[in-house]
């Protein structure tokens, strides 16, 4: 793979971290929420990630990553809260099963990834420019 295949494959990595990185944070900003637009307790996203199936371009052999689907976690917690606005008849209130440090870790890991990548289209340019220097 050549030098633009890195920057294919490490800017389709950047996009799929960037979407990562928001759903991590919405699931966080959502993570207490009793009532979406749908009347019920908001439910957890999760990003589905898969390769790209290789492709040849004029640098060589090229793949990437992409986000195939962003599934709904079905899955609540019911707290007995009966003074809350949200309580069903029998005292319980249904919150998201988000866990916030596990969330965290996501979106640590998504922020790490994304710098990584950036890093590496960063040395494959310098590489480049480099290159054309030496070839002058």
């Amino acid at each position: 793979m050549g030098l633009l295949g890195i920057m294919s494959v490490s800017g389709s990595a950047l996009a799929v971290e960037r979407q990562r990185a928001e759903i991590a944070a919405g699931n966080l900003a959502n993570s207490e929420s009793t009532r979406g637009p749908d009347g019920k307790a908001y439910r957890k996203n999760v990003a589905v990630v898969s390769a790209v199936p290789a492709y040849r371009n004029a640098s060589g052999l090229v793949s990437g990553v992409q986000v195939d689907t962003i599934n709904t976690v079905n899955s609540t917690v019911r707290r007995y809260e009966p003074w809350h606005p949200d309580a069903g008849a029998d005292g319980y209130v249904e919150y998201p099963d988000i866990n916030p440090a596990m969330e965290m870790a996501d979106l640590m890991s998504a922020d790490r990834s994304f710098q990584l990548n950036a890093a590496a289209i960063q040395s494959a340019k310098a590489m480049l420019a480099d290159s054309l220097e030496i070839a002058k």
